[in-house]
C-alpha cells in the first residue's frame, strides 16, 4: 500500500511538472474540437474533414495502406495507380508521418473518424513541441510557454493545410529544430538537432526541404544574437562561426544520411516527371504588393489556396502587438533584435520575389498552396511575442497603445482598399469585408492592446498572477477559436469539404464488389469502372487499374495512356475514354458501371454492373517484334490505336474508320479562324454561342469522337439534340462514344461554349470495327495459348511463354527505375515501347521463363547511407560524452588523502560555466 502511495505521489508531481505540456496539448485540441463541432463534422453533423487533396488523394492512400496490412498488398509497388508503379513515393509525399498509425487504429468504415484524431493529435503535438521550445530551449517560464503554445499550433497555416496533413509534421518539428539549434551553439549538443532534422525529413521531405532552409537561415541569425563580442577580434568572430557552422554542417549532413532510406527512393520516384512537371521561370517579378501582405496577419483572413492566395501568417493578435514589443523594449539586445528582424525580412523577401520563392519550393512555382514554408514567420513571431511578454515591465504602456493603434490603422486602411479578387469563385469574392473582417479584426486587436496593459499590471517580476493567467487564456482562446472556425467556413466556400457519408456511401459498396469478384476469379488482372467517386478510387479498394492521381506521377504512362484517347492530365490518368480496344490491350477484364454513370445512384454493391470482358489479354503477352518501333502521335489517338493492334499481330487491318466531318462547321454567336500549330479558332463570342458539325456515318456501328487540342476549354456536347455531357476539359477530355449509327445516317454534333473562345484541331470521328478487332484479338489469344502470367508476390511477376523468332514479351508495365528483369535465370536489360512507357522483353526462339522483380530505386543505396549515418551519430555520441564526462570529485584527492586545490577549482569553474552559458 505504501509503494503504491508513492507511486500515486510520483505520477501526481509529474503531472505537475509537466503540467504546462499538458495544457499546450489539450488547449489546441479542445480548441479546434469546438471548432470541428460548430462546422458540423461528423459525429455532430454531415461533415467530414475530407477537401482538396486529403479529400482527392489521401483518404484513399490511407485505405490502400489497410490492404497492405491485411491484404497482402505491397508498401513498395501498387499496381492500383496508372497501370501500376512505384509505392515509395507516395509513402514520401503522403504516408509516412508516424501519426498515421491513429488513422489505421480505426476501422476502414471509420476512416474519416480516424484522419479527425490524427489531425486533432497534430494540433496538440505542435503545442507541446513549441512550450518545449519556449521552456526549455529559451528558458522562458511554464506559463508563458503553455499559454503561447497554442498560438503557434492553431496559427493560419496550421488550419489550411489540414488538407495536406503530411505538411503538418514539419510545423511540429520546427520548434525542436531550432531548441536543437540552440543547443548545439550554446552547449555543442547536438542529439536534439540531428533527431528533429531526421523526423522532417523522414515524415515529409518536401516541407523538410523547406525546414533545412530555414534551419541555416535560424542558425546565423541566431548565432549571432548569442555570440559576446567583448574582447574578440574579427578573425576570432568569424573563425569561431565558421566552426561551428561546420560542426552545423555535419549534423545536417549525418540528418540526411540517417534519412536516405526515404530520401532516395522518392528523389528516384520525383525522376518519373515531378522534376519537368513545369518549366521554371527565374524572371525577377514580385509575387504581390508588399503592402498585401499586411492583411493576412489578422483573424478571419482567409482567402483562397489558390494561387492568388497570399500567405497565411495569422497567429493572434496578442503575438503580433507583443512581438513589435520586442523590437521597442530595453530588455533586449540590439544584436538580438537585428538578428530577429533580419529573420523576418528574409522570410518576407522569400515570398515576395518570386525566383526565390521558387528555390524554396524545390525550383518549381507550385501548383495551388503558394507560400508553402509560410508557417516559419508565425513561428518566429510567437516566439518573439512569449520573450516580449516574459519582460512586459520594459514596455512602456504608451509604446503598447503606439502599437495597438497602428495595427488598427492598417487594418483600416486596408478595409479602404480594393481587395475584390475577381478571379475567385463564379462572381469574384471580397476577400477583406468590412464587417466580417475588418470589424472583428479591429474588436480582437483592441482587447490585446488592452489585454497586454492590463497583462502588466498583473505580472509580477517576470510571473503573472492567476487572474492575470486567466484573462489572457480567455483571450487567446476566444480569437484562436473564433479564426479557426470562421476559417473553415471560408475554406469550405472555397474548395468544400465533402461529407462523411459521400466518401464511405461509394467506397464501401465498391469494395464490397470488388472482394466478390476477387472470390470468383483469383487470376492477375484490371478491373476498372465508368463512374468516379475520385481518381483514385482503385487505390481505396483494392482494384488494379489505370485511374490514379498523385504529385509522384509517371509522366510517360500518363502521356502514352493520353495518345490513345485517356483522359490524361499532368499528373493523372483515368479510364474515361477507353474503347474496346484498349481495355483488350491493357488487360482490363472487368468493367463496373451504375446507373447514369453516377455515384449518386450508388445505394449498395448490388446497384453496380459488372461486365467481363473475355477478350481481355494479360499483363503481359507475346507480340509481333514490330510493336518496338511503334511511335505514337499525340493528336491522331484513333490511329494510334490501329497501329498498336497491327504492329502486335503483323497486320493491316482497319479497327477504327477515321473520317472527317462534312464540310465546315456552323458557327453561332462566334467567328472562326486560324489558329497556332494547326488548330482552329472560334472566338468573338456573343451570347450563348456554339460549334456544330454534321457527320455522315461510313459504316454502320459504334462512332466515336476525338478533338484534339493544346488549348483545353470545358463545352457542352449535343448529339442530335441530345445532351451528352461536359467535354473537351480536364477530366472530359477523351474519346467520347457518340452512340450507335447506321451506314448514310447523318448525325449532328453541337459543340456549346461554357467560356470564352475555343481552339482545338479538326474533330476526328471514327467507326469502330468490331468484327476485325475481335479477328485481331482472337489471333493473339492463339499466339499467346501458352503463355502463363504468375504474381509470385506483389513485386515479382513470372511469364512463361513459348516465343517465335519474330517475338517480344510485351508487358503494360510502366517502365521505371527499380525493375529487374531475368530470362532463364539471368539478369537481362528490358526494353521499352509505346514513346518509352512500357517495358518489353526481346526473346530467343522457343520456351523462356522471364521473371520481372522490383525493389525501389535507391532504397538500396538509402539503407546503407542510413546503416552509416547511424554509425557516424553513435560515434558522435561517444566522443561527445568522453570529451564532456565531468572529473569526479575523488580523482580530485590525493592517494594521501589531501585535497588537489587546482583539480578541484577546474571543477567548480567548470560547473559555473556551464550553469551561466545556461542561463544565458
Amino acid at each position: 500500500m505504501a509503494n503504491f502511495r508513492e507511486k500515486m505521489l510520483s505520477f501526481r508531481h509529474l503531472c505537475y511538472k509537466n503540467g504546462y505540456l499538458f495544457a499546450a496539448f489539450l488547449i489546441p485540441v479542445i480548441l479546434m474540437g469546438i471548432a470541428y463541432i460548430s462546422f458540423d463534422i461528423y459525429p455532430f453533423g454531415e461533415r467530414s474533414v475530407l477537401s482538396l487533396d486529403l479529400n482527392a488523394q489521401y483518404v484513399f492512400y490511407f485505405d490502400y495502406v489497410h490492404d497492405v496490412i491485411g491484404n497482402g498488398e505491397s508498401l513498395m509497388y501498387s499496381w492500383s495507380r496508372n497501370l501500376s508503379g512505384e509505392f515509395m513515393g507516395i509513402i514520401g509525399y503522403y504516408l509516412a508521418s508516424p501519426f498515421n498509425i491513429l488513422v489505421w487504429i480505426f476501422p476502414r468504415s471509420m476512416i474519416t473518424e480516424g484522419l479527425l484524431t490524427m489531425m486533432l493529435a497534430k494540433f496538440g503535438a505542435c503545442g507541446v513541441t513549441f512550450a518545449l521550445f519556449a521552456h526549455k530551449s529559451q528558458k522562458l517560464s511554464k506559463t508563458t510557454a503553455a499559454l503561447f503554445a497554442p498560438m503557434y499550433a492553431l496559427c493560419a497555416y496550421m488550419i489550411v493545410q489540414t488538407m495536406d496533413p503530411m505538411w503538418l509534421d514539419c510545423v511540429i518539428a520546427l520548434p525542436l529544430i531550432c531548441w536543437g539549434i540552440d543547443s548545439l551553439i550554446k552547449e555543442n549538443r547536438f542529439r536534439l538537432l540531428i533527431g528533429s532534422l531526421v523526423y522532417a525529413f523522414v515524415s515529409n521531405f518536401y516541407i523538410g526541404f523547406m525546414a533545412a532552409i530555414f534551419s541555416v537561415l535560424y542558425f546565423i541569425c541566431r548565432y549571432f544574437s548569442l555570440e559576446t563580442y567583448a574582447g574578440n577580434t574579427g578573425i576570432n568572430i568569424a573563425k569561431k562561426f565558421v566552426t561551428k557552422g561546420a560542426f552545423f554542417g555535419i549534423c545536417g549532413i549525418v540528418s540526411a544520411m540517417m534519412s536516405a532510406f526515404m530520401i532516395l527512393p522518392v528523389y528516384n520516384s520525383l525522376q518519373n516527371g515531378k522534376f519537368s512537371f513545369t518549366e521554371p521561370d527565374y524572371s525577377l517579378v514580385n509575387n504581390f504588393n508588399l503592402i498585401d501582405i499586411a492583411r493576412k496577419l489578422f483573424p478571419n483572413t482567409y482567402d483562397t489556396v489558390r494561387m492568388e492566395g497570399l500567405p497565411a501568417l495569422f497567429c493572434c493578435s496578442l503575438a503580433l502587438v507583443l512581438a513589435a514589443g520586442f523590437f521597442c523594449s530595453g530588455a533586449f539586445k540590439f544584436k538580438q533584435k537585428i538578428a530577429a528582424g533580419a529573420l523576418i525580412g528574409l522570410l518576407v523577401v522569400s515570398m515576395y520575389i518570386r525566383p526565390v520563392d521558387m528555390i524554396w519550393h524545390g525550383g518549381q512555382m507550385p501548383n495551388w498552396l503558394p507560400y508553402r514554408y509560410s508557417f516559419m514567420l508565425s513561428f518566429i513571431m510567437v516566439a518573439l511575442a512569449a520573450h516580449c511578454f516574459e519582460q512586459l515591465k520594459a514596455v512602456r504602456a504608451r509604446t503598447v497603445g503606439a502599437i495597438t493603434l497602428s495595427y488598427i490603422a492598417l487594418i483600416i486602411y486596408t478595409e479602404a482598399q480594393d481587395t475584390f479578387i475577381t478571379t475567385l469563385d463564379s462572381s469574384g469574392r471580397e476577400v477583406f469585408d468590412g464587417i466580417t473582417v475588418a470589424l472583428p479584426a479591429i474588436v480582437f486587436m483592441a482587447v490585446a492592446g488592452i489585454t497586454v496593459y492590463a497583462a502588466r499590471h498583473y505580472m509580477k517580476k517576470s510571473e503573472l498572477s492567476k487572474t492575470g493567467v486567466i484573462l489572457v487564456t480567455a483571450v487567446i482562446c476566444a480569437e484562436l477559436c473564433f479564426n479557426a472556425t470562421n476559417t473553415l467556413t471560408k475554406m469550405h466556400k472555397d474548395i468544400t469539404f465533402s461529407t462523411r457519408d459521400s466518401y464511405l456511401s461509394v467506397i464501401l459498396p465498391l469494395r464490397e464488389k470488388v472482394e466478390e469478384i476477387k472470390e470468383q476469379d483469383d487470376g492477375f488482372y484490371r478491373i476498372e469502372k465508368n463512374f468516379f467517386r475520385s481518381i483514385n478510387d482503385p487505390m481505396a479498394v483494392n482494384m488494379y487499374g489505370l485511374s490514379h492521381s498523385s504529385s509522384t506521377l509517371n509522366a510517360r504512362a500518363i502521356d502514352m495512356l493520353g495518345f490513345f484517347g485517356f483522359t490524361s492530365n499532368g499528373h493523372y490518368s483515368r479510364f474515361s475514354g477507353n474503347t474496346p480496344l484498349t481495355c483488350d490491350i491493357f488487360g482490363v477484364k472487368y468493367i463496373l458501371d451504375c446507373a447514369g454513370e453516377s455515384t449518386a445512384n450508388i445505394k449498395s454493391a448490388d446497384d453496380i454492373k459488372v461486365t467481363e470482358n473475355k477478350d481481355a489479354l494479360p499483363i503481359g503477352y507475346l507480340a509481333n517484334s514490330k510493336l518496338s518501333k511503334l511511335e505514337l502521335s499525340k493528336y491522331d489517338v484513333f490511329e494510334n490505336q490501329n497501329a498498336l493492334l497491327n504492329a502486335m499481330t503483323g497486320g493491316n487491318r482497319e479497327f477504327f474508320t477515321v473520317f472527317s466531318a462534312d464540310g465546315e462547321p456552323y458557327a453561332e454567336n462566334c467567328k472562326k479562324g486560324s489558329f497556332e500549330n494547326q488548330h482552329i479558332g472560334f472566338t468573338d463570342v456573343t451570347g450563348e454561342a456554339s460549334v456544330t458539325y454534321t457527320i455522315t456515318a461510313p459504316k454502320s456501328g459504334e462512332i466515336y469522337m476525338f478533338i484534339p487540342t493544346d488549348y483545353q476549354r470545358e463545352v457542352s456536347l449535343y448529339v442530335n439534340g441530345s445532351y451528352k455531357g461536359i467535354c473537351f476539359e480536364s477530366d472530359n477530355h477523351n474519346i467520347k462514344d457518340l452512340g450507335k449509327f447506321e451506314k448514310g445516317e447523318e448525325v449532328t454534333v453541337k459543340l456549346v461554349l461554357k467560356k470564352s473562345d475555343l481552339y482545338f484541331r479538326e474533330p476526328q470521328f471514327a467507326v469502330y470495327n468490331e468484327e476485325a478487332e475481335t479477328a485481331a484479338i482472337a489471333q493473339m489469344h492463339e499466339k499467346n495459348a501458352e503463355t502463363k502470367v504468375e504474381k509470385v508476390s506483389q513485386t515479382d511477376i513470372r511469364f512463361t511463354v513459348n516465343a517465335k523468332s519474330s517475338d517480344i514479351l510485351f508487358t503494360t508495365i510502366p517502365a521505371e527505375k527499380g525493375w529487374t528483369v531475368y530470362v532463364d535465370g539471368v539478369k537481362t536489360d528490358y526494353d521499352t515501347a509505346l514513346n518509352d512507357a512500357l517495358m518489353t522483353v526481346k526473346l530467343s526462339e522457343g520456351e523462356h521463363v522471364v521473371e520481372f522483380k522490383f525493389f525501389a530505386a535507391g532504397l538500396g543505396t538509402g539503407l546503407i547511407l542510413m546503416v552509416i549515418g547511424i554509425a557516424v551519430f553513435v560515434g558522435m555520441i561517444l566522443i561527445y560524452l568522453k570529451i564532456k564526462k565531468p572529473v569526479k570529485l575523488s580523482k580530485a584527492v590525493n592517494t594521501d588523502g589531501d585535497i588537489d586545490k587546482d583539480k578541484t577549482d577546474a571543477i567548480i569553474e567548470s560547473d559555473i560555466s556551464e550553469e551561466s552559458e545556461g542561463k544565458e
